[in-house]
């Protein structure tokens, strides 16, 4: 019997395996593009945006360039699936990266539910200083986990005739590579989350706290952009029956997969704090152009008084030196 192979991005949007010639039919859809583009610049822009105000020097400051950081290398790693690849090396590199990076970003998006819960239950806003050592420990140590699995289980591969990384499954054998790589992480970091909010909604409600709850975007995003693409991967582990490439489900799924980035670059720019700093950076901005007027049009008023007095003088002693002069 013929095994039937299919060859498909990191993201589970599986492609054809054209009968006849087995030439693998793969463009990257023009969004998928955009979306990574936006996600890179939404990292970029979170990690201006700290330093700029200064609160980078806070420990929730570093959390969240650690997690801008995390999400910049999972979003960057896309462009080693929209380019032509002739090397499995750069392959096995783009699937390391593109993994330190997923499971970098979901252990952030772990550490600050937790920091969300440990901070409305004890009233303490120094949970992030108390934990901010371990959060960075456990990211670099689960995302170098992941990614040396990754290269071990050949997760991406190169496909020789068209010059592309792919994510090889076969329709006969359960996806091990997939299973361990992308499911385990997700599940794992979604029951974690949902538990998390589930007790901090009840703190909440109990002592009516507003603490750090804008952390709460953060697990919030993790749900929305990852548990789409793990269930369209249950499901073919458990029908074993591949979805179209071109469905309008499996284009949902990588579209949100790859908004992680700027999702989190939303939720953080368009916080209180972050939105209050910019206020008054424009306020000062104001306020300095309207000083700056002011300024310029007292000198040109001293200018113009000046003048008219020099004019003045001039006139005078022209008019006295014009006067007939008589001799007594």
């Amino acid at each position: 019997m013929k095994t039937s192979i299919t060859f498909s991005e990191p993201t589970w949007t599986f492609t054809e395996l054209l009968d006849g010639n087995s030439k693998v039919n793969y463009e990257p859809f023009p969004a998928f593009i955009v979306i990574s583009t936006l996600a890179v610049l939404g990292c970029i822009f979170n990690t201006f945006t700290t330093f700029f105000f200064k609160i980078s020097k806070t420990a929730l400051g570093k959390m969240v360039i650690a997690l801008s950081i995390m999400d910049f290398i999972f979003s960057s790693s896309y462009m080693f699936l929209t380019v032509r690849i002739e090397n499995e090396f750069i392959c096995q590199l783009g699937s390391f990266l593109w993994v330190f990076g997923f499971v970098g970003s979901l252990s952030w998006s772990c550490c600050f539910a937790h920091c969300l819960y440990h901070s409305v239950k004890y009233g303490d806003n120094q949970a992030p200083n108390a934990f901010l050592w371990r959060y960075r420990i456990a990211s670099i140590i689960l995302g170098l986990a992941g990614a040396i699995t990754a290269v071990s289980m050949e997760f991406w591969i190169l496909e020789v005739e068209v010059q592309r990384c792919v994510h090889p499954t076969i329709a006969s054998q359960f996806d091990w590579s997939g299973l361990v790589v992308f499911f385990v992480p997700v599940l794992l970091s979604c029951l974690f989350t949902c538990v998390t909010y589930m007790r901090v909604i009840s703190k909440i409600y109990q002592y009516r706290t507003e603490l750090f709850l804008e952390l709460i975007f953060y697990p919030l995003i993790l749900l929305i952009c990852d548990l789409p693409t793990a269930a369209s991967g249950f499901y073919f582990a458990a029908t074993r029956e591949m979805p179209s490439r071109n469905s309008g489900f499996e284009r949902y799924c990588s579209i949100m997969l790859r908004s992680q980035g700027f999702l989190n670059a939303l939720a953080y720019g368009l916080s209180k704090r972050i939105l209050q700093s910019y206020k008054e950076l424009c306020r000062r901005k104001e306020l300095k152009n309207k000083e700056d007027h002011q300024k310029l049009l007292m000198q040109s008023l001293m200018k113009y008084k000046t003048e008219s007095t020099e004019s003045l003088m001039k006139y005078q002693t022209q008019s006295t030196e014009n006067l007939p002069k008589f001799v007594l």
